[in-house]
């Protein structure tokens, strides 16, 4: 049965209005407080913004890339319009700062490079040599002005750059030298004031008559021709060098036995000892006090390659005046272990003093200079000293006194043959010739000072060679040269200019191992000895110096 119309409109207004206040109801909690109802409709607002976003960035992203592509395109157009001195400055703003890159690179590393330097000593206003004291005013001859060398050792300085390998020295100079004079030319080599020296000009130095390999100069025609590689396979022979290294000798008779030098020696000396293993020096000294200051004996042992193995000092005796007070006697022991079988090299330093005994243990003890003192002027006994050497050549002796003490007759015992040899010039020095063989020499009254381009031994079975090949100086002097062999030598034959003469010679920074300072300089010093003897006339007149540093590159 149906309900009647009027209820039925009834029943829907009232659900109506239920509906009604219940929005309203609703509509005021969402105003208050989070509803639920309220959250998803807010969350559907927000997920329909996030699309509406997405769909315009998309859009915005498409927008961004046509600008760009658009901007691009502009580019091109306007470098394809843009004038062409534009471009070439573009282009070189570039390029210069690589060019310059380059060149350094090449000028410091790659290309060789030589620099010059001229020293006009008359002209220039620079004082390039030292100390003044040695070096005259600016004088002039003909038109050429020039300084004159007055002094033994006169100094200059060559700037070096870094990485330098060579450098070549030209002087022009007049030959005013009294006979048998020479120049040499040193370089610095050792931090402490030490010299390379080369001979810069050696009028006894005739190599046109000799035959050479290389290098090396055949002065003796009874033996073979070689190059340096050959002269280390030679046995006794005597070589003028400044950079040749001998061969050590092996001696078949050395003994680790003691040996007494019972003969005063006075200053300076310098001894070759064999030894092995451990080597055992006893040295006693005594101050004679001619001179003030305090007398220190330094005692040093070094190796066969010049590298010190061991030292040791005796300390002055307390007088410090030049009394001439005979000092009391002092010792001191130097010993040395682990020592390689070999030679070994003994210096004792100058000292205001004596050595009045040494004691050794080894059976071979040679030294090349010998100052004798057993004599009263020296506050000791005169008596006899005596030396033995065994030379396979024939050589020159020299000798030497200051005082007409040491005026005597000295005995050249040769295998029996006994020679009276008068010495009897003082303050001045006499050469003897002796021939080749075994000698017994006896000084009868000492005060004598004895050098040999050999060896002299204190003992007779003492004497050997230390080394199979015996190096003198290039620069020695001519008593010494007379028996040298061999000569080995970069020494290159002056030039004549009128009355000057031009001479070089050439100095290797790395291999000659030359003292270069922090700074880049590299010192030089000419050596004129005779200039610096005492009342010498002589000078040497220097008009210029040329240097050339050659600076190798990558590429030579």
């Amino acid at each position: 049965m149906s309900e009647p119309k009027d209820y039925r409109e009834k029943n829907w207004d009232e659900k109506f209005e239920q509906w009604k206040h219940k929005r309203e109801n609703e509509k005021s909690k969402s105003e208050d407080g989070a509803h639920p109802l309220a959250l998803n409709s807010f969350g559907r607002e927000i997920k329909e913004s996030v699309e509406r976003i997405e769909k315009s960035a998309e859009k915005t992203v498409e927008e961004v890339e046509e600008e760009i592509k658009e901007v691009e395109k502009g580019i091109k157009e306007y470098e394809k319009s843009r004038p062409r001195h534009v471009k070439v400055f573009r282009f070189l703003a570039v390029l210069i700062p690589v060019l310059i890159v380059l060149y350094l690179i090449s000028a410091n590393f790659l290309v060789a490079q030589d620099f010059e330097y001229t020293y006009n000593l008359g002209e220039s206003g620079e004082n390039y040599l030292t100390p003044a004291e040695r070096v005259s005013q600016s004088a002039s001859d003909n038109g050429v002005s020039y300084k004159n060398l007055t002094g033994g050792l006169v100094y200059f300085d060559v700037p070096i750059a870094r990485g330098a390998e060579n450098v070549n020295v030209e002087v022009k100079f007049k030959d005013n030298f009294p006979e048998n004079a020479k120049l040499s030319l040193g370089a610095r080599d050792q931090e402490e004031w030490h010299y390379l020296y080369k001979g810069l000009y050696n009028p006894l130095i005739d190599l046109g008559s000799y035959e050479h390999k290389g290098r090396v100069y055949r002065l003796n025609d009874n033996l073979p021709l070689v190059d340096e590689v050959g002269l280390e396979n030679l046995d006794g022979v005597t070589i003028a060098s400044e950079d040749f290294t001998p061969t050590m000798n092996k001696v078949d008779d050395y003994e680790n036995s003691e040996i007494e030098i019972n003969v005063t020696l006075r200053g300076k000396h310098v001894f070759y000892i064999y030894a092995s293993q451990e080597l055992e020096v006893e040295v006693e000294k005594r101050d004679i006090n001619w001179y003030e200051g305090s007398d220190e004996l330094f005692i040093m042992l070094y190796d066969s390659d010049g590298v010190l193995v061991e030292m040791t000092q005796i300390g002055d005796d307390g007088v410090v005046d030049a009394s001439k007070a005979l000092g009391k006697k002092q010792k001191i022991v130097l010993k040395a272990s682990g020592l390689n079988e070999g030679v070994y090299r003994l210096e004792l330093s100058d000292f205001d003093g004596l050595v009045t005994n040494l004691k050794i243990n080894s059976n071979k003890v040679v030294a090349e200079k010998v100052f004798l003192a057993d004599n009263e002027i020296y506050g000791a006994e005169t008596k006899e000293s005596k030396l033995y050497f065994d030379y396979t050549k024939n050589v020159t002796l020299k000798l030497t006194t200051y005082h007409k003490e040491g005026l005597q007759k000295i005995l050249f015992n040769h295998g029996g043959n006994v020679e009276g040899f008068s010495f009897d010039v003082e303050d001045a020095a006499v050469y003897k010739k002796v021939a080749e063989g075994n000698y017994e020499v006896t000084f009868t009254k000492n005060d004598i000072v004895i050098e040999s381009p050999e060896y002299f031994a204190f003992t007779p079975s003492g004497y050997f060679r230390p080394f199979r090949q015996k190096v003198v100086s290039v620069s020695s002097p001519e008593w010494v040269m007379d028996s040298a062999d061999y000569l080995i030598t970069d020494y290159a034959v002056p030039q004549k200019e009128g009355d000057w003469i031009i001479a070089s010679t050439d100095f290797d920074i790395a291999k000659e191992n030359l003292f270069v300072t922090e700074k880049g300089i590299l010192s030089f010093v000419f050596n004129t000895p005779h200039l610096a003897e005492a009342g010498s006339n002589y000078t040497i007149p220097v008009d210029w110096i040329k240097i050339k540093v050659h600076k190798p590159g990558v590429f030579g």
